[in-house]
């Protein structure tokens, strides 16, 4: 049986996130448990939602098959009842996805929130918004008495839920949802401007943090979508709720995807940081040293033995410290670090300080060499003027 425009565009919708969804879960189990070793509650509950996620996403491909986004008057009747009776279980898995993720956005938040008020709001934001997904999650089970009436509206015995009532209820769901997406954005702004940190880095991270929240934009949408559902009649139930499954859909993928997100930066770092080394021209850079004259950042040099000296002559101003080309250095940190390492005095002049002098700035090691020609004949001669004086007191 061919699928209808909008089978198909659900089909592609479904595919799409259940692959982003786990390639982010995936990505962010290895960050947190395999980098970092530090697989908390929330990373915990972001995977089991992921797994409840993809149980409806692999639900609604079944009710796909049977019909769901085509007219009822084109399928089989067997073919309808299926079709809506696994809707039904896609409705209840949804509502608990809604949970977990809700679940697992708030105890992030809440591994970096030390602010009292603030851990108090995102409790109670958290457990509100369980809450009224679980209640509704119960409700879609007993919605029908019995639960069978659902999927055999003419020929089962019993009652059902008005139809309208119902939708209401969902209203009222979409607009708890909303507002926790949207405090669950707001609350980072708010818990980074206790930190000491800069403007531009409380703004870069808070934005990071606040990715959780874009579920709320395709919830915006399904509220437009639940009108259908009841102004048409339900013989035409698996054709009209087709857009408001999408949004359902994308809704809890995104705030997985994105709640996965904000969890990725040191892997982004680290790859930022591989690309960088792996310059053919930073390479080449780092195996043939700076080239002559090159001017280094002050605190890099500030600790060296022969800057001590300098600074004690009163000429540490000859290093230099450009501006312009402090955060060309800067980048290449591992290239400071070990400079400064080599740094060190040294008792002996063999073969090792030679090959150390060969990693280090030409002009910085010919300015050491020439402070030690003056330093060292003054340390030699210290213990003859101290005889001297001694003598001159004696004599006295």
């Amino acid at each position: 049986m061919a699928l209808g425009d909008k089978a198909i565009g659900l089909l592609a919708t479904v595919v799409v996130f259940f692959v982003l969804s786990w390639l982010l879960v995936g990505l962010r189990c290895a960050v947190r448990g395999h980098m970092l070793h530090v697989f908390g509650r929330d990373d915990f509950a972001m995977l089991i939602a992921q797994l409840v996620y993809s149980v409806f996403l692999i639900c609604l491909c079944v009710a796909i098959a049977y019909g769901e986004g085509r007219h009822s008057w084109d399928l089989e009747p067997h073919d309808v009842r299926t079709a809506m009776a696994w809707m039904l279980v896609c409705e209840f898995l949804y509502c608990q996805t809604n949970a977990l993720v809700k679940l697992a956005l708030g105890l992030f938040l809440l591994r970096i929130t030390t602010t009292p008020r603030y851990i108090v709001t995102v409790r109670i934001l958290t457990g509100a918004s369980i809450v009224m997904a679980e209640l509704v999650g119960l409700l879609s089970l007993v919605q029908c008495r019995p639960i069978s009436k659902f999927w055999n509206l003419d020929k089962e015995k019993g009652r059902c839920i008005d139809r309208r009532t119902y939708t209401h209820v969902l209203y009222g769901t979409s607009a708890t949802n909303i507002l926790s997406d949207v405090m669950y954005g707001l609350l980072p702004y708010f818990i980074m401007s206790d930190m000491q940190i800069s403007r531009r880095q409380k703004a870069a991270v808070a934005a990071i943090l606040g990715l959780g929240s874009m579920g709320s934009v395709a919830t915006v949408a399904r509220v437009a979508f639940l009108k259908d559902i009841a102004v048409h009649p339900n013989a035409d139930f698996l054709y009209v709720t087709v857009d408001c499954t999408i949004s359902a859909l994308v809704e809890m993928g995104a705030g997985i995807i994105a709640g996965s997100l904000v969890t990725l930066r040191p892997l982004l770092r680290k790859l930022v940081s591989s690309n960088l080394l792996s310059d053919p021209h930073l390479v080449a850079r780092r195996r043939s040293g700076p080239r002559s004259g090159t001017s280094w950042p002050f605190r890099y040099l500030k600790t060296s033995p022969a800057f001590v000296a300098k600074r004690t002559l009163g000429r540490w101003e000859e290093y230099g410290c450009s501006p312009r080309e402090l955060d060309r250095w800067e980048k290449d940190r591992e290239l400071a670090t070990h400079i400064t390492a080599t740094a060190q005095p040294t008792d002996e002049r063999g073969e090792e300080g030679r090959k150390q002098r060969q990693w280090m700035p030409k002009l910085w090691w010919r300015k050491m060499e020439s402070v030690e020609e003056v330093v060292e004949p003054v340390a030699a001669d210290m213990p003859k003027l101290v005889v001297n004086i001694q003598e001159e007191f004696e004599v006295r």
